[in-house]
């Protein structure tokens, strides 16, 4: 009898500590499954990348940032082994693009296109939601000026002519371009306005290309603050007009426009619209290194030079520590003129 209960307590005893072992190893393998430790996320950052990378872009296809990504990912998946993607996320002026961002894994595998424009909406629509903190700035692409247009048929022919009129109208003048109040478009169309001492009515658009369809409309808008490549063959076909150029030279492809400064208009010529890359905040440092050095060497290609050139850009080539620097002075030229 007494020999039966202690083999009987034996047992328990060996299925206790048979059902302690499972349970830890259980837990253990349950851990392994959650977040990856810090030695596996270094892991996956010296593979990257070992499947496709999606780049988001706010502006609808063919605007000027989308030919830009694609021509970027055309030339970087010969340095980065993988397939890159564009993918249009538009709507709210850069909102919709931000959310998709932000809601993706901090790994690479999902970037978006930035301009001045994001940081416009950091301090506007989007201010308290979104802000620098909450992204890597990983390459500047390219810079592109900006140029105030008008409808072939305005009767606006010359930059003084569009000033004068505008201070002797108050409010009256409608300028229209990408993005709310504190967007790259309307930071530098409110230079002009400032420096010619006049006050206008501000019309956002969802995107360059819909605000030169509007101008082109000849109804909503008097005038476009938008970039050369939206306008060229338009100007060529007779229906706009160039008044002037936000740069320090005029532009090959518009030898008769005048600068801004060439017209009599003193206006900070070192603002000019930048597109680059940027991903979430988080994302690997190796990663974000890697990603950089593809793009810098995918900027350097002969036809992505060929293409800066045909479209009058310039190259803008940056990294991150530089762009990251940019991106904050940009911040604060335009909390300037959101207030």
């Amino acid at each position: 009898m007494h020999k039966r209960l202690n083999r009987f307590f034996l047992v328990a005893i060996l299925g206790l500590v048979l059902a302690l072992i499972v349970g830890g190893c259980g837990g253990q393998k349950e851990a392994s499954q959650g977040t990856p430790s810090k030695s596996g996320q270094q892991a996956e950052a010296t593979k990257f990348p070992t499947k496709p990378i999606t780049i988001l872009c706010q502006s609808a296809a063919g605007s000027p940032v989308d030919i830009m990504a694609r021509q970027l990912a055309k030339y970087a998946e010969k340095y980065l082994g993988q397939p890159l993607v564009v993918e249009q996320k538009t709507g709210g002026g850069t909102a919709n693009q931000q959310v998709a961002l932000k809601e993706a894994p901090a790994d690479g595998y999902t970037l978006a296109t930035i301009t001045p424009s994001h940081v416009g909406d950091w301090n506007n629509t989007l201010k308290g939601k979104f802000g620098i903190d909450d992204f890597v700035y990983i390459t500047r692409v390219q810079i592109d000026p900006y140029v105030v247009v008008v409808n072939a048929n305005s009767k606006f022919k010359t930059l003084k002519e569009l000033v004068d009129w505008a201070k002797q109208n108050p409010g009256k003048l409608k300028a229209g371009g990408f993005g709310p109040k504190g967007s790259g478009h309307y930071v530098a169309f409110d230079m002009l306005a400032q420096a010619g001492g006049f006050t206008y009515t501000w019309v956002p658009y969802d995107g360059g290309s819909a605000a030169v369809t509007a101008l082109l409309g000849g109804t909503n808008i008097d005038v476009c603050n938008t970039n050369p490549g939206n306008v060229i063959e338009h100007v060529k076909a007779g229906k706009l007009r160039v008044l002037g150029v936000l740069s320090d030279k005029r532009v090959p492809a518009l030898p008769d426009v005048p600068t801004y400064s060439e017209a009599g208009f003193n206006v900070d010529t070192s603002w000019a619209q930048w597109r680059g890359i940027y991903a979430k905040a988080g994302t690997p440092k190796e990663v974000v290194d890697k990603l950089n050095e593809a793009f810098l060497k995918a900027i350097k290609e002969p036809e992505f030079q060929k293409y800066l050139q045909d479209t009058d850009q310039l190259d803008g080539s940056m990294g991150p520590e530089e762009f990251t620097k940019l991106v904050k002075s940009a911040d604060e030229k335009t909390k300037q003129y959101s207030k």
